[in-house]
């Protein structure tokens, strides 16, 4: 029951309006930030510390780059 809500909550995340059509901005963003938080995991496995200003700047511009991409084509989405 509760795999089934997390699945329908991802799909949800990653479709467009339509809840259908996979969105490419919204998996490109999910998997950017999937590999930033991964390099920072990998880093403190190994015993490096991590710099969490750079940390930081890499979510955040990860986080507006995506953003402004979504916005600016939320004209091109199927109703």
């Amino acid at each position: 029951m509760i795999g089934e809500r997390i699945t329908r909550v991802f799909a949800n995340c990653m479709t467009g309006i339509d809840g259908k059509s996979h969105d490419i901005g919204r998996w490109s963003w999910f998997i950017c930030t999937a590999s930033v938080v991964g390099a920072a995991a990998a880093n403190s496995c190994h015993g490096h510390d991590i710099d969490l200003t750079a940390f930081g700047l890499a979510l955040s511009g990860v986080a507006a780059a995506h953003g402004i991409a979504i916005s600016a084509k939320k004209a091109t989405e199927p109703t």
